[in-house]
């Protein structure tokens, strides 16, 4: 029932709402966790041009290709709390999974593709900050999701294929050209993504 009322508000010729227009604010320079909620969180979708999105899960998925298997961050469809997730949890300045193998997230510095990948190669990846949000001078609750500046998240759907569950691809949005750059699909919707506590 809940993909089905997903798959019919991508449909629509026009977003049902915009993403809000934010100034992104650094919370901190350093690689360090003095701002990330202890215990377990989750990262979910916020403020999407597509409300039935927001407060999906990020879960890590296995993208699987003939040559590799590519450990991705993606949306998954399932808003069930019933389903088994993978909360997250920062360690020296790094957010990584809560429970083993605690693989570390990293957003890839390709331009077109600023996925977030599980225990990427250090040198191809960026890491994750946090940020607050500032709309008219005030401050808006909550922590988001973002790099260099960056908070702003493109979004896809993607069918199920070749043992891969159906999932919505995410990439951050603004990155600078890299040497790392490559051919990427085209993004439906725009949103952010928060972090918050998991209970």
């Amino acid at each position: 029932m809940l993909l089905s009322l997903l798959v019919s508000a991508l449909s629509l010729a026009t977003p049902i709402l915009s993403t809000p227009t934010v100034t992104p604010r650094l919370l901190s320079p350093r690689l360090d966790c003095a701002f990330f909620p202890p215990g377990a969180s989750m990262i979910v979708v916020d403020s999407a041009d597509h409300p039935a999105i927001n407060g999906l899960f990020a879960q890590p998925i296995d993208i699987i290709f003939p040559s590799k298997i590519l450990p991705l961050l993606a949306i998954d469809t399932s808003s069930s709390r019933s389903v088994p997730r993978r909360p997250f949890a920062c360690s020296a300045g790094q957010i990584a999974e809560y429970l083993l193998p605690r693989r570390k997230l990293g957003i890839c510095q390709d331009r077109f593709n600023g996925h977030i990948l599980l225990d990427a190669p250090v040198e191809k990846v960026l890491v994750p900050e946090l940020y607050k949000h500032v709309a008219g001078g005030v401050e808006l609750e909550g922590l988001y999701l973002g790099v260099k500046g960056q908070t702003t998240w493109g979004f896809r759907y993607t069918n199920a294929t070749g043992g891969t569950r159906e999932y919505f691809e995410v990439k951050v949005l603004g990155l600078l050209e890299s040497e790392w750059d490559t051919v990427g699909n085209e993004i439906e919707f725009e949103g952010f993504l928060k972090v918050v506590e998991w209970v």
